[in-house]
């Protein structure tokens, strides 16, 4: 799977408390801090340290990139956190290098983040991450799915969707439920941002609604 590894070597973002600690000026904590929309926890590098960024900083990226813009700041905190976890050196960077400290990043998936290289710098800069990572974590998700035969595709279905009592028990996939496919399909970071974002590829038939017929035509259609 492309971004199981790349998931793997992220640890999950979660709302929590903790005792805060200064590391080099900038408050941290040892365990997740209290952020919105973020991540259920995944227990890897437990002791991984999470940064507490404020709105200066978030309204910094956003200005430097225009991608970010539709995040709110405890999404791209969460981002963020996600982010320095490939750059542990803090130089706003992430290097062929960096990467290579992660057994789990295959070569193949390092071409997929570098083909989000906007600049063509060699470098991927935290614009570029955001959405490298996400389009890698919706392709692994797709590939998930391949091979799948209908009646498969129909128990996936029914595992994330509701029932609309309003238009007479027809079956789909609300927000919450596109949030928890994501969860457990262990994406690097779930934001409501990002839901919405996947929510709206799903919807083929652009309605609204992500009802079977659009379910089973997103999992088939070429990328």
């Amino acid at each position: 799977m492309l971004a199981r590894g790349v998931s793997a070597c992220v640890r999950k973002i979660s709302p929590g408390a903790s005792s805060l600690l200064l590391s080099g000026g900038r408050a941290t904590q040892s365990s997740a801090p209290p952020l919105p929309h973020a991540h259920r926890t995944y227990n890897y590098w437990a002791n991984q340290k999470l940064t507490r960024y404020d709105n200066t900083e978030t309204k910094a990226w956003k200005e430097q990139f225009a991608n970010l813009g539709k995040y709110t700041d405890d999404e791209l905190t969460a981002w963020r956190n996600a982010f320095d976890q490939f750059d542990p050196d803090h130089d706003g960077y992430i290097s062929q290098a960096d990467l290579q400290k992660f057994p789990t990043f295959t070569v193949e998936k390092a071409h997929l983040i570098k083909d989000y290289d906007r600049d063509r710098n060699n470098l991927i800069d935290f614009g570029e991450f955001v959405d490298a990572m996400f389009a890698v974590d919706v392709q692994s998700l797709k590939l998930d799915f391949s091979g799948f035969d209908s009646v498969d595709i129909q128990l996936e279905f029914d595992k994330y969707a509701v029932q609309d009592l309003d238009s007479g028990g027809r079956k789909h996939i609300s927000l919450d439920g596109v949030k928890s496919l994501m969860n457990e399909k262990e994406f690097t970071v779930v934001t409501d941002s990002d839901a919405h974002q996947l929510m709206a590829n799903m919807d083929v038939s652009k309605d609204g609604v992500i009802d079977i017929d659009d379910f089973k035509n997103w999992i088939t259609a070429k990328a």
